[in-house]
């Protein structure tokens, strides 16, 4: 699927970027970066649309580096020097701070985060080390292009040099990237899970990159001897986008890429398109104590729900496929909305949910593993409140939280919720799975629960911006995501992505992704797009791939739970207050089969003292306690 043409000299560099006259002459250009040695992998926006990971190093300790190999230099030098380019970024929103670059393991370059967009460093003995800006993003940090030129007496030719830059002990959050995208003249072709309908019938829509280090010139793509495309280039990335006739195997056909005197040509790998399903699940999280306290948070969430019914209401004209629907996180709003709200408010809820556009979910908040089972038992009675009116709940979702307690295996079926949601958190943690997993999840006793191990339960908004209604960066976002899954091996042709109406917990909804699903269906034949609930995603997939999902036995760890070690007053009342009402209960059970007299509110206090400890142990102490002991 994809294709690189590897050229030993880049055509020229634009001579306005040295100042030099006879730049062209002098001057071999190398892709920058080959191959990582060390540094910490990272995933981040770029001035290149399709180049997001990276190596980061940060001005903490001065010991975070990042070190690479570039490309071999060229057998026949053409020139007095060679001049290695890569993609890189400077974080300088975080505030200025030094970082040391290192050439075949010499220091010979020191630059700083101030937010310049264009600087020269030379070190006096012929060589010299540029960054061009190329772009600044929200928060002011730069993105671009670096170049490092050596004088061609100090490298040998066929072989590669090595690069390293390291942040200084400044005990800031600056950082440096480098894109791990190789910077080669030429093309490169990448094919996109995407069908279009034209004229002549659905044609696959491909991208083709081009970098060019020149004047700007004009640029013919020819695929299989046919003009496929045709443009101006510029200096840099150049980012074409085409559409190809389908291919029903895996088949590879010629390509020919004209620009001024210079030609490239080679072989593309084309493969049979995928046709994607992508369900987007919006919801809003419920994170109390973290923003506000849990009366706040109530009152929003009672009102979101509201909203969600008007908002059912607003788009029935829709397609199907865009119709707003929604998801309710926690069963903790959903109950309290039945109690407080006006009866026809609960009839249109009931309405909705029965239609299959609103779902209702079993976990009454988002624990991490400091709840015993038995108070986890005790947070699924709001599921009988729900289900006293008729409404029906089969799904779960746990979402910020990377793990959840073994028992629940057991407690689902037993209170008969049939999936689990994960929208897994990754932010200092260990995410299983190197993808979104679907399996049957089984307890010791051997109950099973169809599980589906999610992206962030934010993701339709921090990689696919849907709530920003930008369409374009939506849609390469997306295209580029279902290319990275398929490269994964992700087995299935369906995908739900979790997103809330804003990018913020505690967020109201909003009928903006119903838009943009409207605006891409109009626009591809595939993927397909759709709205959805958490319920609609799981009957499809269990429908669909019943007799191929794994069986995983095993306990599934939060990792966050370091955190309590950072609070271990509040968990010592919490280990307290649950050994405590445990050992009452036991006491009242004795007395009650010894025909006892017993308080009349005896059953309403042991529901408030259940309550309170449910909402102390919600997933925000454990985490919140975690970075504060790093902080």
């Amino acid at each position: 699927m994809l294709s690189r043409t590897f050229t030993t000299m880049l055509i020229f560099l634009s001579l306005a970027l040295y100042g030099q006259q006879n730049a062209v002459q002098e001057i071999s250009y190398v892709n920058g970066f080959a191959k990582k040695i060390a540094g910490s992998d990272f995933n981040y926006h770029s001035s290149i649309s399709i180049a997001r990971e990276c190596l980061l190093a940060r001005a903490t300790d001065g010991t975070s580096a990042v070190e690479w190999q570039s490309a071999p230099v060229p057998n026949k030098p053409l020139s007095k020097k060679v001049c290695f380019a890569w993609l890189a970024a400077i974080g300088s929103s975080p505030g200025k701070a030094a970082f040391d670059v290192e050439v075949q393991g010499v220091k010979r370059f020191t630059f700083y985060t101030d937010g310049s967009d264009h600087w020269v460093l030379d070190d006096g003995n012929g060589a010299s080390l540029m960054f061009k800006k190329d772009m600044i993003d929200q928060y002011g940090d730069h993105f671009g292009f670096m170049f490092l030129t050596l004088p061609s007496s100090e490298l040998t030719v066929g072989q590669p040099i090595t690069i390293k830059v390291t942040g200084r002990k400044e005990n800031k959050s600056s950082w440096y990237i480098v894109y791990v995208l190789p910077l080669n003249d030429g093309l490169n072709f990448k094919a996109l899970p995407a069908l279009i309908s034209t004229k002549n019938g659905e044609r696959q829509l491909a991208i083709a990159g081009i970098m060019h280090y020149g004047a700007p010139n004009r640029v013919k793509v020819f695929i299989n001897d046919s003009l496929t495309a045709e443009d101006s280039l510029h200096f840099g990335y150049n980012y074409l986008k085409i559409s190809v006739p389908l291919v029903t195997k895996t088949t590879s056909v010629p390509y020919r890429i004209e620009a001024g005197e210079k030609i490239w040509s080679g072989q593309l790998e084309r493969s049979p398109v995928k046709r994607w399903q992508v369900s987007f699940i919006q919801h809003s999280h419920t994170d109390i104590g973290y923003t506000r306290p849990q009366g706040d948070i109530l009152a929003e969430h009672l009102r979101y729900i509201d909203y969600a019914l008007d908002y059912c209401d607003l788009t029935d004209g829709m397609p199907s496929e865009a119709q707003f629907r929604w998801t309710c996180e926690t069963s903790w709003a959903v109950a309290e909305y039945i109690k407080t709200r006006p009866s026809e408010q609960v009839k249109r809820l009931k309405q909705r949910v029965n239609e299959g556009r609103i779902a209702l979910t079993g976990m009454y908040l988002n624990y991490d593993e400091l709840p015993n089972e038995w108070l986890l038992a005790e947070s699924m009675q709001a599921i009988a409140t729900i289900r006293a009116e008729g409404l029906k709940v089969e799904s779960a979702m746990q979402n910020d939280v990377n793990g959840i307690g073994w028992a629940m295996a057991d407690i689902f079926p037993q209170m008969g919720v049939k999936y689990l949601n994960m929208g897994t958190h990754g932010h200092r943690a260990l995410v299983c799975f190197d993808k979104p997993t679907l399996f049957w999840w089984e307890s010791p006793s051997g109950n099973r629960i169809l599980t589906f191990r999610a992206e962030h339960y934010m993701t339709g908004n921090t990689l696919f911006k849907i709530h920003a209604g930008d369409f374009n960066i939506f849609e390469e976002e997306l295209l580029s995501y279902l290319t990275k899954l398929e490269e994964k091996g992700y087995p299935y042709d369906m995908i739900a992505i979790q997103h809330s109406g804003y990018q913020t917990d505690n967020s109201p909804p909003s009928t903006l992704a119903s838009e943009m699903i409207m605006q891409w269906n109009k626009k591809y034949s595939w993927p397909k797009l759709t709205t959805s609930t958490v319920d609609g995603f799981f009957s499809t997939m269990a429908t669909k791939h019943q007799d191929e999902i794994p069986v995983i036995k095993g306990a599934w760890p939060d990792w966050w739970t370091d955190g309590f070690g950072a609070s271990t007053r509040e968990v010592e009342a919490v280990r307290e207050a649950q050994f405590e009402l445990a050992s009452i209960q036991s006491l009242f059970t004795m007395a009650l089969l010894n025909y006892a007299w017993l308080p009349t509110d005896l059953e309403n206090r042991r529901q408030e003292a259940i309550k309170a400890q449910l909402f102390y142990v919600e997933h925000t102490l454990g985490y919140h306690a975690s970075v504060n002991m790093l902080a």
